[in-house]
């Protein structure tokens, strides 16, 4: 859970900040992007309503194209963070070899032979979802820190 008291907060002085620096012209629509594309994803139930917004707000204080790492950046580690915890459960090579055969049948021969698993119907948090809020956080920081070496 990301709460609104985290999330307004940060927006709010991201947008003043902008306003005050002259960068909103990127921010504005960057943030507006990064909020209409991730909502969609949230729709799909892909991604939690907490992460859409607190991405929107780092969109505002980041901008184009340093989002963009942002969000790969923490995109990538909490891929790695679901990966070693596939491995310590012992269930990584069977849901990468149903990946593989999905994409390859679905792809080469239009057939879907191996169904990937679907997400709870319901608001239910699926028992392998992992929380994308503090890998969303640690990429900021090295965004942050790393953003001269980057542009």
């Amino acid at each position: 859970m990301i709460y609104d008291y985290i999330t307004i907060p940060i927006f709010l002085t991201g947008l003043l900040y902008s306003l005050y620096v002259g960068t909103w012209q990127n921010t504005i629509p960057t943030a507006a992007a990064v909020f209409i594309i991730l909502l969609a994803m949230a729709l799909k139930g892909g991604i939690g309503g907490g992460d859409v917004k607190f991405s929107t707000a780092l969109a505002i204080w980041f901008g184009l194209p340093l989002i963009v790492y942002v969000i790969g950046a923490g995109s990538l580690l909490a891929f790695i963070w679901g990966a070693v915890i596939h491995i310590k459960n012992g269930t990584f090579s069977k849901r990468m070899l149903n990946m593989v055969r999905h994409f390859y049948m679905k792809y080469i021969y239009k057939v879907d032979a191996f169904p990937l698993p679907t997400l709870p119907e319901n608001d239910e948090i699926s028992p392998e979802g992992i929380p994308f809020g503090p890998f969303l956080v640690i990429a900021a920081w090295v965004v942050f820190l790393l953003q001269g070496v980057i542009l």
